[in-house]
């Protein structure tokens, strides 16, 4: 038995609280569960609900003690130690598999479910998803059975900590572990459709770190064969609200590796900012944020964020699943180009954008050859509402600006200034073209990977991102830098 279920069936016991007020609470836990949240202990949702006092909770656990209860799970062939994690459909437990004399993860389908004839379906696909695979990134299945109506799924046990967890110690983690973890899951990625499986679920919750380093996928209770089309009648949960791709959000789409490759750019997001890409007051609110609102780039969250991984999770979360990465291979590959410290050309998906300019021949008219930024326009970033707003800024900025100079020319006429010497020096102004921004931007991220390469060496960081402000003054790039500039002192 687990620790809550003994801490409510002694509440309950001992009339501290009703047995239906314990459902309720049994309930509200396995709703967070359900939605990727932290779930909370039993005896912290009943002081939270005002049920029980510090005092009472601190007799029942008083009373647990006494009574000496361990776990009276019991599954032939297995030694049940400790309960190691809830879900939404049962308890893991760390056991001793008698046999092979080792340890093992132990899931053991809630009793009530067991009742369910669809939850044990569903229990034994997961279990079966996972017979399929066989990567070092992914949690190996051992065997699944039955015993006196209670349904087991014994698996690898892992010696570490989800990457929720380690969310809630640390906030965010430095983008060498955000690269490092995530080239680990696209890895597992390409193995799982490869071999026609769509996760449905990455999330850090399901994604274990061991001692090691190396990450391991778990939770393939949502697994589903690529191609299958999700029916919103049939109320299937198909992901957790803040990681969830637009397509499974709609609920009537067919799905495919994409939908896993969307899911882990709101991971990487996660890990690299601290918080997920949306927030709101309900799971509704959230998912309708995924399908209509535009991602804040990483790097505006988090400027320690280099405009490479930036520009692969903005990448990975495109709203159309055309935009986005093709193939796990696909963003692999390019992950480890990240890592390498070599640019992807995604820098405006990572943030930053350069002006589309108007290039003119010598008659004056508008060349059709002119040279077009390799960057996405900032129109495709926005709303339509705010692309209006936008261009009727740029038409108002237009007209100040050519009255502007109109009036600066008249005075450099009446000033006796030489209107030709102004043009001849250089250094009076500083000419920002497409070309520039590009090469600025190359720079700029071989500055932001040194610094991430060679930590103990913030002079030589210094020294590259004052090397893109002197090259390139003026590029947004080199306003970039000024700002990690700022930010070190």
């Amino acid at each position: 038995m687990s620790k809550d279920s003994q801490f409510g069936r002694i509440a309950v016991e001992h009339n501290f609280i009703s047995r239906r007020q314990l459902e309720d609470c049994f309930q509200i836990r396995d709703k967070l569960v359900s939605l990727g949240i932290q779930a909370k202990t039993l005896d912290q949702i009943m002081l939270e609900k005002g049920l029980i006092d510090p005092e009472e909770r601190d007799e029942i656990l008083k009373i647990m003690e006494e009574n000496g209860e361990k776990t009276n799970i019991q599954i032939p062939g297995y030694e049940v130690l400790e309960q190691i994690g809830v879900g939404g459909m049962g308890t893991v437990f760390k056991a001793k598999q008698v046999r092979m004399d080792r340890i093992v993860a132990l899931k053991v389908l809630s009793f009530h479910l067991s009742q369910d004839q669809n939850y044990v379906e569903k229990f034994k696909r997961e279990a079966q998803t996972l017979a399929k695979l066989n990567h070092k990134n992914i949690v190996k299945g051992i065997e699944i059975g039955e015993h006196n109506g209670l349904f087991y799924f014994a698996m690898e046990f892992i010696n570490g900590q989800s990457c929720n967890h380690i969310l809630a110690e640390k906030k965010s983690l430095s983008e060498n572990m955000v690269i490092h973890i995530g080239i680990q899951v696209a890895e597992a990625l390409v193995h799982i459709h490869n071999n026609g499986i769509v996760h449905c679920d990455i999330k850090p919750h399901n994604i274990l770190l061991d001692s090691q380093g190396i990450v391991k996928i778990m939770d393939f209770g949502l697994a589903l064969p690529v191609g299958t089309r999700l029916k919103k009648e049939s109320q299937q949960a198909v992901g957790t609200p803040h990681y969830i791709s637009p397509e499974q959000a709609k609920g009537v789409e067919v799905i495919d590796g994409r939908s896993d490759i969307y899911s882990l750019g709101a991971t990487l997001y996660h890990l690299a900012v601290g918080e997920p890409p949306f927030s709101g007051n309900s799971p509704m609110v959230v998912m309708t944020k995924h399908l209509t609102d535009p991602v804040v780039p990483p790097i505006k969250r988090q400027s320690g964020i280099s405009p490479s991984l930036s520009g692969a999770i903005m990448k990975m979360m495109e709203k159309k699943k055309e935009d986005r990465y093709q193939t796990a291979q696909e963003l692999l590959q390019d992950l480890i180009k990240v890592e390498k410290g070599e640019s992807l050309g995604l820098e405006s998906r990572g943030g930053f954008k350069t002006v589309k300019k108007k290039v003119y021949n010598k008659s004056g008219s508008r060349s059709a050859g002119g040279r077009r930024s390799s960057r996405p326009s900032t129109d495709s970033f926005m709303p339509t509402n705010k692309i209006r707003n936008l261009q009727a800024r740029q038409k108002h900025d237009t007209i100040s600006l050519m009255i502007a100079i109109g009036v600066v020319f008249l005075l450099l006429i009446f000033g006796g200034v030489k209107l030709m010497h102004f043009y001849q020096d250089p250094g009076n102004v500083s000419v920002v073209n497409p070309q520039n921004e590009e090469m600025a931007w190359q720079l700029l991220d071989e500055a932001s990977t040194y610094k991430r390469l060679h930590p103990e060496d913030m002079e030589g960081a210094i020294q590259r991102y004052q090397k893109v402000i002197q090259t390139y003054p003026g590029t947004e790039a080199a306003k970039y830098a000024e700002k990690m500039l700022r930010d070190e002192k």
